[in-house]
């Protein structure tokens, strides 16, 4: 468990800092898995002769418009059974005779960092048009596998006498999932501003030769290992920053992010509320047209009253702001 306190805490951490966007998806797809018996890539199998039912979820923050700290949760299963290669020109007549059978459970709880080439900011200002677009992506990261043996369907056939130690000290050590390191890549399609679908591929580093639970009883010198593809659909709940002033208005279309202020002028304050955002105003703590820069015009004769030395009375700015008489 220690591999899976390390994930949280690590991405409690990044939590603080990664808010770019936030969004949460599910997965849907088949896993394969190479081990030691019924498995694809050896014994003569095809890629897509031993496939099972992959599914999942994951919460992404994101720290930019292209990186993203995925958290993730796959499960599917891994089974094999000697009795179905037979006809299987390379080891089929010797494993079938060996007769090994085993079906597990498998819960992987992983931590990857994602990175979307070529990704663009999404505008989101008023009037601004949303064009659907394909964009590769990469990931890769480490996880926890936990493996639960179904018993009822783990067989340890007819092993040869000379095996049986072997046997033995398989049946000790159990299936074993434990640290793994998944990789991938895939295709993502922006459905909207606020939702995505990916076509994915995740394999994993062989790492470890117990995830069938078998071993020294067959080939200890090629570790197992698993893959699983196919669809994700991802929800973003937040793709804009943070919000560090509190206004409501988050720091990536906030033109003041570190002072509150108004929507209507970008975030940025407005002490006097005069509609003039307190930066360009000259007179911030008194309301005034923007004719004048924010200061106020009693007379309205374009001069602000502090420069205007008739300020009740129009007049001229080559008069001081005095009627000529």
């Amino acid at each position: 468990m220690k591999y899976l306190s390390i994930i949280c805490l690590c991405f409690n951490c990044l939590f603080i800092s990664a808010q770019k966007y936030v969004d949460a998806g599910f997965t849907l797809g088949l896993s394969t898995h190479g081990s030691d018996s019924n498995s694809w890539a050896r014994h003569g199998q095809g890629f897509l002769e031993n496939t099972k039912l992959a599914y999942g979820g994951h919460i992404t923050l994101g720290i930019s418009k292209n990186v993203g700290l995925k958290l993730q949760y796959r499960g599917t299963e891994l089974e094999g059974d000697d009795m179905n290669l037979e006809d299987k020109s390379e080891w089929g007549p010797q494993l079938f005779i060996r007769d090994f059978a085993y079906r597990s459970a498998l819960h992987e709880f992983g931590a990857l960092v994602e990175y979307v080439l070529f990704k663009k900011e999404i505008n989101l200002s008023e009037g601004a048009q949303f064009t659907p677009r394909v964009f590769p992506f990469i990931n890769g990261g480490i996880a926890l596998a936990i493996i639960n043996d179904d018993e009822n369907l783990r067989d340890w056939g007819n092993p040869p006498e000379f095996r049986m130690n072997d046997v033995l000290l398989d049946q000790a050590e159990g299936s074993v999932g434990g640290k793994q390191f998944p990789f991938g890549l895939g295709l993502r399609l922006e459905l909207s501003p606020y939702a995505y679908t990916d076509l994915f591929y995740n394999f994993r580093l062989p790492v470890s030769d117990y995830l069938d639970g078998i071993s020294e009883s067959a080939n200890p010198e090629k570790n197992d290992a698993y893959q699983i593809f196919g669809i994700n659909v991802g929800l973003r709940f937040d793709i804009l920053s943070g919000d560090r002033d509190g206004d409501g208005i988050a720091d990536s279309k906030d033109e003041c992010p570190d002072v509150p202020g108004s929507k209507l002028l970008f975030g940025c304050p407005d002490f006097d509320e005069d509609g003039i955002m307190d930066a360009y105003d000259n007179c911030p703590q008194i309301a005034g047209p923007a004719k004048t820069f924010g200061c106020p015009d009693k007379d309205e004769d374009g001069i602000p009253d502090h420069k205007d030395n008739c300020p009740t009375q129009k007049g001229p700015i080559d008069n001081g702001g005095c009627p000529k008489l």
